[in-house]
């Protein structure tokens, strides 16, 4: 059967995108406030386009998008900046870089999967300019994204030694050492920084990296103070309020908890949104729904909308949760679990876990969930050739209960029900010893199901079983599949 992630233990860890998506998003602005009453003159802004739109050429291009990204507006120079790389002639590497950050901050192109080509694009550019710490860690997630985690971490330390100041840097290597089973190293990172007790980005990244650790922060008591000292915008403190809000709900104190999640949500980003989210059943806290239309808050709606029963809704953000955080397994896992098991949706399941895998080859639960959907479409040749993976690889008792329970659907389908019947009774009884009512409910199910298709004299009582240990489980996604018996 398929197997879906927990939705526990939430974390404030960065969310790693590329520099122009991250500078799009407002989260490397400067810590220091707006001067009252100041206003960005684009008079000379407009003159530059008028002078470019009479001269279409390179030169009058690049003067537009110099202009406009020194005056904070580089959407007004999205069309130069078409016209910049639509261009064959010689044009100086720096334009087209700076061509590039409008268009990838503008489109989003860092969604794209052309890992490979665009990790070749930034070697480029680094042999040209090989002290540029941004570009260094850009070939770090790039990495990361197809798998190739020792090429990323090497070249995340190149960055860090360059820049062990610049936030973008310290916040993506924290992700990437997070993601690389590192915490340690992520934790190392951070509280080496000299702006840990003044930047509440870092500041948030390392409490929340302590919490991986198991550990209280030494930052959470300036974190406090910080938070009270009206400093920084909301929209600067929103991480940290929702990191020191989770330390909260770890010490019991549910008052203070959502107080920090309600001075979160004041100017939310994604991330804060998603550690609303998960909290708010926590601690009691009602937000709208309106609460979730952030810019790229895909994994708060991928689970508002699992727990709503909304599917398809589900999917479709899980999906571009996946294309925002390529090199993460979670959002693969979710949705091929949703894809597979709620929808049935086999084929999508299968590119999704393919994709998912590509970052992630030794993630258990990805690889099951790819077996589960072969098994599904007819490939059971190909899945009996996977399962051999799934089998030797390392496994917690519950991921065990899943493959134990895919082991049995595999041996239904080959023609072999004696041996699927005893996988689906072992994975049932290791969740009953596990205490794991959910498991043991869906293990039957599917138990069941495989009974009922091959018309066995077990399909009734395996059928009623399941409905029993089904019936007092308030799980939307197990009432769907119980519906099929």
């Amino acid at each position: 059967m398929a197997a879906s992630i927990q939705d526990k233990r939430r974390r404030v860890i960065p969310q790693w995108r590329t520099a122009a998506t991250s500078i799009q998003l407002r989260e490397l602005d400067s810590l220091l406030p707006p001067v009252p009453g100041r206003h960005v003159d684009l008079s000379i802004l407009h003159e530059r386009i008028e002078e470019w739109n009479l001269h279409p050429s390179p030169a009058f291009a690049a003067e537009v998008m110099a202009t406009a990204t020194m005056a904070g507006v580089p959407t007004e120079a999205t069309d130069a900046a078409r016209f910049i790389a639509s261009q064959r002639a010689q044009i100086p590497r720096p334009v087209r870089w700076l061509a590039e950050q409008i268009l990838t901050g503008n489109t989003g192109s860092d969604d794209e999967p052309a890992s490979t080509n665009r990790i070749q694009y930034l070697r480029r550019l680094v042999r040209d300019d090989p002290r540029n710490a941004i570009r260094w860690a850009e070939i770090a997630r790039e990495y990361a994204t197809i798998g190739r985690l020792e090429r990323a971490l090497s070249s995340m330390i190149v960055a860090i030694e360059l820049t062990p100041e610049n936030r973008y840097i310290l916040r993506s290597a924290a992700r990437l050492f997070v993601h690389a089973g590192r915490p340690e190293r992520a934790h190392d990172v951070l509280l080496r920084s000299e702006q840990i007790e003044t930047d509440p980005w870092i500041m948030a990244a390392e409490i929340a990296v302590s919490s991986v650790l198991e550990r209280t922060s030494e930052n959470i008591k300036s974190a406090r103070r910080l938070l009270d000292s009206s400093r920084f915008s909301p929209f600067q403190i929103t991480e940290l309020a929702s990191a020191v809000a989770t330390v909260e709900i770890s010490s019991g104190n549910i008052k203070q908890a959502k107080r920090h999640l309600r001075e979160a949500l004041i100017e939310p980003n994604s991330n804060s949104v998603g550690q609303v989210r998960w909290a708010q059943t926590i601690v009691g806290l009602d937000i709208d729904e309106s609460t979730l239309d952030v810019e790229r808050a895909y994994e708060a709606r991928a689970w508002h909308n699992y727990y709503a029963a909304n599917w398809q809704r589900s999917l479709s953000e899980s999906l571009e949760w996946q294309k925002d955080e390529p090199y993460s397994s979670r959002p693969p896992i979710l949705g091929s679990y949703i894809a597979a098991s709620l929808l049935q949706d086999y084929p999508r399941a299968i590119d999704i876990a393919r994709r998912g895998l590509a970052a992630n080859a030794s993630n258990a639960m990805l690889l099951n969930n790819l077996i589960y959907s072969l098994i599904c479409d007819g490939h059971v040749l190909e899945a009996k050739q996977q399962i051999a993976r799934l089998i030797v690889m390392d496994t917690n008792p519950l991921e065990a209960i899943t493959r134990t329970a895919t082991r049995g659907l595999l041996d239904f389908r080959l023609g072999s029900p004696e041996s699927g019947r005893r996988y689906y009774q072992e994975a049932m009884e290791a969740a009953r010893l596990e205490g794991n009512s959910r498991l043991l409910a869906l293990a039957a199910a599917h138990l069941a199901i495989e009974e009922d298709r091959i018309k066995s004299i077990y399909a009734e009582p395996a059928r009623l079983q399941a409905l029993e240990l089904g019936r007092k489980i308030p799980n939307s996604d197990l009432a769907l599949i119980l519906q099929r018996l």
